[in-house]
């Protein structure tokens, strides 16, 4: 279905209770608190508003934020899963050229009205109504991934490394 990713690329948490919760841990511009599993729910967070709605046997869950039309996320099934159902897409993510975390190094986190998020040499302060970026000189990265992330790198590999494509295999491979 167009708009929704490969199966078993994400995964969340379903809480049993009255009504049931949904928790999702991912990094990005999704929920932080924990959304009732209920259709037609809205949940107002810092980042924009997120909805649920039943599809037939599936559940979707959309966002906006500043007034724009409500966009997909994912879409998933109450259905129980097995985490070893979800390797072949774990593998897949850390090693296929095209996947969005191969090629660059992300660093995330929850600030209060908002999330901050390090997309390689890229700072972005997302919020409900406003997005903010800022580059990140080389000069600057580790001080960045220490004030902002509180991250220590001390003796490690060199920012030029991280900054790169693949930078993680040449960590590896020792470059």
């Amino acid at each position: 279905m167009q708009g929704f990713g490969a199966e078993y690329e994400h995964l969340i948490l379903l809480v049993e209770g009255d009504p049931p919760w949904l928790l999702d841990v991912g990094h990005g511009d999704v929920f932080d608190n924990p959304m009732p599993l209920e259709d037609g729910h809205v949940q107002v967070e810092s980042v924009g508003e997120f909805a649920l709605r039943k599809v037939g046997d599936d559940w979707h869950l959309l966002r906006r934020s500043g007034g724009d039309s409500w966009m997909p996320q994912y879409r998933f099934t109450l259905k129980a899963r097995l985490f070893r159902q979800f390797l072949s897409r774990v593998a897949w993510t850390q090693v296929a050229p095209l996947s969005a975390y191969r090629n660059r190094t992300i660093v995330y986190r929850s600030a209060g009205a908002g999330r901050l998020l390090l997309n390689t040499d890229t700072l972005t302060h997302l919020q409900a109504q406003h997005c903010s970026h800022r580059k990140v000189e080389k000069v600057d990265y580790l001080d960045v991934l220490s004030s902002v992330f509180g991250i220590e790198l001390q003796d490690c590999t060199p920012v030029e490394v991280l900054l790169m494509p693949d930078g993680r295999k040449a960590m590896v491979e020792g470059v």
